[in-house]
């Protein structure tokens, strides 16, 4: 996670700002990933993926993308 970009914070100041999901293939869970958006760039986001299964856990997959245009 310390990857040179300036990421959201939480109140603390300290802590990056992070939502949490837990993605299912059918009704099973096999995915965490964590959100973050960038500091200076709103519209700047990185996700984090990694299985949930632990013998596969120390694989991430980490996404940077930047959103264009507004969500509405």
């Amino acid at each position: 996670r310390k990857d040179g970009h300036n990421w959201r914070k939480k109140k603390d100041g300290k802590t990056v700002k992070e939502a949490h999901e837990r993605l299912k293939a059918g009704s099973v869970d096999v995915l965490h990933c964590y959100y973050a958006h960038g500091e200076e760039n709103e519209n700047f986001q990185r996700r984090s993926y990694w299985m949930l299964e632990e013998e596969l856990s120390h694989i991430v997959l980490v996404h940077y993308r930047e959103v264009k245009g507004n969500r509405t």
